[in-house]
């Protein structure tokens, strides 16, 4: 028997995003699929995992999870093309670091239209590095 306590994160806004999903395949030689998708971020849920063997290699890890309700579009990079909807998908949950960017939209007749600006901005990266101690005695 395990629990998973969820801890929900809501606000009185609703926030319009841009998410990310890569597919990879199992081995090396399996091209990765990247979808780029828009949606309505809805909850943050923070998920303390116990213990159990169940978790394998997440255990005792708190992981971050989005439920995200998709906008049903024709695809496409709203950054580089328009990009339309009028209806929104069934929502899912999906890992937090997914969640790329916070984007607008514009209401243009019956539709909306995704307001994108994230093309040639600056994107967070991690990279560890070694530091050497280069101090002196002067």
């Amino acid at each position: 028997m395990f629990s998973v306590f969820i801890q929900l994160i809501n606000s009185a806004y609703l926030f319009e995003l841009q998410y990310e999903i890569v597919y990879g395949g199992r081995s090396r030689n399996e091209a990765t699929a990247i979808h780029i998708g828009y949606g309505r971020l809805e909850k943050i849920l923070v998920c303390p995992l116990g213990q159990e063997g169940l978790w394998g290699h997440l255990q005792g890890q708190v992981q971050i999870l989005a439920q995200i309700t998709p906008c049903k579009t024709t695809g496409g990079d709203g950054s580089t093309e328009v990009v339309l909807y009028r209806d929104f998908a069934a929502s899912m949950i999906t890992d937090i670091r997914n969640v790329k960017a916070v984007i607008g939209r514009v209401k243009v007749r019956n539709l909306w239209g995704i307001v994108d600006r994230t093309y040639g901005l600056a994107r967070t990266a991690f990279i560890t590095e070694e530091v050497s101690d280069h101090s002196s005695d002067e």
